[in-house]
């Protein structure tokens, strides 16, 4: 399988811009990993999941340890698997085809198995995500971001930017903080990539710490040995900074 996308037209028109959806855009599409290795994996590796039940049309977090499928039943819950490319090499290596963003980016694969009437409740993403459909079909709704949660949350819906049921090949992009929400119409598996930055505090603190590393020496500080009486012990001059 091979990706048809035009990159340069994606990141000058969609990319943290505004959701798009690009039909068959992964050829001869082969899933990376099959319902019955994931769930053999989550159970085996203990990987990082959350299982989510739909009732009354609402989407529940469960809180039960994932057991497996067979308890519980064939309608009405979804899996998602946190992370699978650390563990799984065809999902790394299903990963890749998408390494065309800066390595500054972080990317993630989340795994999404659903059965049908099973999916995501409406949330927003601190990240931006490349859903990419794999087997099965999901209606995936994405709405305008400047428009509150709370709306989607009590149902109060405004007129979704996108309402499209995906199918395999299929690749939906959402920017960070545009609501979205999705349910299967049948046995399902959807790729969520998401590119996460750093934050300012997190770059400065990363930073320092690896000046503390034990091979960075560092250069050692002292004052100008010109030091200037003051009046106030917290008055910093413009020769102290000078020899900062």
């Amino acid at each position: 399988m091979h990706l048809i996308i035009n990159w340069e037209d994606f990141l000058h028109h969609h990319w943290q811009k505004r959701p798009v959806l690009l039909k068959q855009s992964i050829s001869d599409f082969v899933n990376p990993i099959s319902p019955e290795e994931l769930e053999t994996l989550v159970i085996k590796k203990a990987l990082e999941c959350q299982l989510i039940q739909r009732s009354h049309g609402k989407c529940q977090l469960g809180y039960q340890a994932f057991n497996g499928y067979g308890s519980l039943g064939q309608r009405n819950w979804s899996l998602w698997v946190e992370a699978l490319h650390h563990c799984h090499r065809a999902a790394e290596e299903f990963l890749s085809l998408f390494r065309i963003f800066p390595d500054w980016y972080t990317e993630e694969l989340t795994t999404f198995f659903s059965v049908p009437g099973g999916g995501i409740g409406p949330q927003t993403e601190p990240a931006d995500v490349l859903v990419i459909q794999g087997m099965g079909r999901s209606r995936w709704r994405v709405w305008h971001q400047l428009l509150l949660l709370e709306h989607y949350k009590k149902n109060d819906f405004s007129v979704p930017i996108i309402n499209e049921e995906l199918i395999s090949g299929d690749l939906l992009y959402i920017p960070k903080e545009f609501p979205h929400e999705a349910i299967s119409s049948e046995v399902a598996m959807s790729y969520c990539l998401q590119f996460w930055t750093d934050n300012s505090l997190r770059m400065i603190r990363n930073w320092t710490e690896s000046l503390s590393d034990e091979n960075h020496r560092g250069i050692e500080y002292s004052p100008s040995p010109d030091l200037l009486l003051r009046e106030d012990p917290t008055e910093i001059l413009p020769q102290d900074l000078t020899a900062l």
